[in-house]
Order: C-alpha cells, then sequence, then structure tokens
C-alpha cells in the first residue's frame, strides 16, 4: 500500500493542527507507514497515534537557527534570490517577509539528511504529502521523488496571496511539479486555476467526525460560543464589544488562548453589563471542546474573522447540530448558508451581529444535515485516500 511522508507544522506535538488528528487515522489505515515530519516541535509532548505512524525530528527546533540556516549554501539561493528581484518583492514589507519565511523554511528542509534520504529512496507507491501549502511543498522544486507529491491548499496563510502582499513563494514551480494540488474549498480551486497555468487542481474537504447533538437553553437566557486563537484576526476582543451591547440575557463562552488574551481578560472584568456572562475557558483539547458542546446548552457559535480558509471550527460546531454566525471571508459562504446560520459581511457592525443572534434566535436551522452531506470525515477522508492512490 505504499507510504506517506506528512508535512506538518506542529503536528503531532500539542499546540496547532488538531484536526489532523482524524485524518490521520485515515492515512494509517489505508497505507503500510506514515512518517511525520513537524516543521517545528512544542514541547516533548505528543498526541496518541495509530501504530504504524513514525514521528522524526522536528525540522528545526528554534526561529534563530532556522534564520541562521540561511548563510548555509543550498540550492534554493539561486531560486529565491532570482525570485525576489524579478517579482519585486523586496517592494512590500508583506511579501518580503513571507519570502524570508519560506526561504528559510525552504533552507531548513533541504539541509535536513533524513528527509534527503527518504526522497532518494522513495518508490512509485510512496506519497509526500504537504500538509500547508506553504511549508513541505517548498521541497517539490528541488528534489526527485518516485511516486506522488501532493500539498492541501487551505486559505487563510497559505494560499490567499493578499494575505502575504499578493506574493505566493514560487508558486508556479511549486505547481508545476506538484502530482495533485488539493484546495479544501471550491473558491480555492477557482483561485489557484485562475491564477496558474494547471488542471491538476482537487477540491478535497477536511471532516470531522460525528460526537453527538448540543441542546438549546430553555432559560431564557442565549448561550453562544466561540473557539479560535485570541488576536487581531479573529476579532475576539470586537466580539465582546458586541456582546456588551446587549439588551438581552447573553452567556458567552469563549475556548482559546492567543496574544490578546490578558487585553480580553481585563475588559471583561472591566464590563459592567448585567445582561452580558463571560467564560473564558482558555485552551481545551479537540476531545474537551465536544465535551463542552454535548454537556452544557449551546444556541449558536460565532467566528468573525478577517481572514480564514474554511473554518474546521465551524465544522465542529455544525457536526454538533450548532448553528452559526460568521463573516463571508476566505471561503466561509461554503459552510455558513441559510442552512447552517447566519452570514454576515466581511465588517460587521454591532448591530449586525446583534441583529444575527436575533435571526439565530428566531430561526429554524439544520446544520447537522448539512454536515453530514458535506463535512462528514468518513465521507471526505475516504474520497482523499481514493484520488492519492489512484495509479
Amino acid at each position: 500500500m505504499g507510504r506517506v511522508i506528512l508535512f506538518t507544522e506542529v503536528f503531532p506535538y500539542y499546540g496547532r493542527e488538531t484536526f489532523l488528528e482524524v485524518e490521520i487515522k485515515y492515512l494509517a489505515q489505508s497505507f503500510d507507514k506514515v512518517y511525520l515530519f513537524p516543521f517545528r516541535s512544542k514541547g516533548t509532548d505528543l498526541k496518541p497515534l495509530p501504530s504504524n505512524c513514525e514521528v522524526m525530528p522536528a525540522i528545526t527546533k528554534t526561529k534563530v537557527g532556522m534564520y541562521l540556516g540561511l548563510l548555509v549554501p543550498s540550492r534554493a539561493h539561486l531560486v529565491f534570490s532570482k525570485e525576489l528581484f524579478s517579482k519585486k518583492v523586496f517592494s512590500n514589507w508583506k511579501s518580503f517577509k513571507t519570502w524570508i519565511i519560506a526561504f528559510a523554511m525552504t533552507n531548513s528542509y533541504l539541509h535536513n539528511k533524513t528527509i534527503r534520504k527518504v526522497f532518494k529512496e522513495s518508490d512509485e507507491g510512496d506519497v509526500f504529502y504537504s500538509y500547508w501549502g506553504k511549508g513541505g511543498c517548498f521541497l517539490a522544486p528541488f528534489l526527485n521523488w518516485e511516486g506522488k507529491f501532493i500539498s492541501r491548499f487551505h486559505g487563510e496563510w497559505d494560499l490567499w496571496e493578499e494575505r502575504c502582499g499578493n506574493y505566493g513563494p514560487l508558486r508556479q514551480e511549486i505547481l508545476s511539479r506538484l502530482s495533485i494540488a488539493f484546495p479544501i474549498s471550491n473558491k480555492g480551486e477557482r483561485y489557484l486555476k485562475s491564477r496558474y497555468n494547471t488542471n491538476r487542481v482537487v477540491v478535497s474537504r477536511l471532516g470531522t467526525q460525528y460526537h453527538g447533538k448540543s441542546y438549546r437553553s430553555k432559560d431564557g437566557c442565549f448561550r453562544i460560543v466561540s473557539c479560535s486563537t485570541i488576536d487581531a484576526n479573529k476579532r475576539v476582543l470586537y466580539m465582546l464589544d458586541v456582546f456588551s451591547s446587549t439588551t438581552f440575557p447573553i452567556e458567552w463562552t469563549h475556548i482559546g488562548i492567543g496574544p490578546d488574551m490578558e487585553t480580553l481578560q481585563n475588559r471583561v472584568k472591566a464590563n459592567n453589563n448585567p445582561n452580558l456572562k463571560v467564560n473564558i475557558k482558555g485552551r481545551l483539547a479537540n476531545n474537551e471542546v465536544f465535551d463542552y458542546y454535548l454537556s452544557n446548552p449551546v444556541d449558536c457559535f460565532i467566528n468573525l474573522s478577517y481572514s480564514e480558509g474554511i473554518p474546521v471550527s465551524i465544522m465542529e460546531a455544525i457536526s454538533c447540530n450548532i448553528p452559526v454566525i460568521a463573516t463571508n471571508v476566505g471561503s466561509t459562504s461554503e459552510i455558513v448558508c441559510d442552512e447552517t446560520g447566519v452570514l454576515l459581511t466581511s465588517e460587521p457592525t454591532i448591530e449586525d451581529v446583534l441583529n444575527a443572534i436575533q435571526k439565530i434566535k428566531n430561526g429554524d436551522y439544520a446544520p447537522f444535515d448539512f454536515w453530514n452531506q458535506n463535512y462528514n470525515a468518513k465521507n471526505n477522508y475516504r474520497k482523499f485516500i481514493v484520488e492519492l492512490q489512484k495509479k
């Protein structure tokens, strides 16, 4: 059945990419061996993995080490230097920062002896799999292999070039070498096909498992949950501004941590609206998130991000039959629709969000049915495996 060589950001270390916990089970069932190459490690604890998965040492231990690696010559120097000037990457700070990070990552990959050995010893049954469109796929223009080389493209930071100074590092070179590019949304497919001369693009949606259905409040209080990093992109502080304006009882629970955590906590303490109760849960393991959804009343899930791919947090919510309020950014419109909830503009006012809450309160939604048809892990990952195993 061959091997999968999977390039991640930190998985299976704790901290990010929790949604890979589901997908890895399907990969392990369908291939003889799965090798995981996390780019960096977070701590020492690993998430439970199937027995035929092997975790390789992280590519880089520190950011300082990654950037110092730029001083060591590699095949990447000439290619990245050429792109720096041909595309005038240096003229925009966002694009230049993206270029530096991509250059440093690529150099780190190319200097790794284990990676070079795996590529050299590959055979036709192997699948090299970059989980992000900025990661292991940077190897594609520089190394040769037997088998397939594929990459997912999500959106928020690894696909939409507009988020990175209108620049995608080595994007054309990467796509010309990949066996298949797998955007997770229809919008992602259109984006890649319209900007680059490639037809090797197949939509492959992510998915979540069924854990059970949540239930609604019956005491007159409207209970809202959000689950994300607490940072500027996710607009969690703005959520507090919205809920602080309520004239009816709201209980808001946020799951997650981030750079704006302390600011959020201080603002919550300063809130004096008697109609608002706030719970900040901090980081929860994925199973703990579902435990919360199933053991507490949840009336609505909210996501007000500036930029997204298709949020897995929304997939998880609708799998528990929780209706959603979200901004129309990235490919969110493919999962938030009349059946699942209320789609806002990308820059909603406080009144817009409060009106959406009222609409959810008074509406009748069937998010579980939509999830089962479109984001059920069992269906989506089986289809993905079929694509990987095609000759």
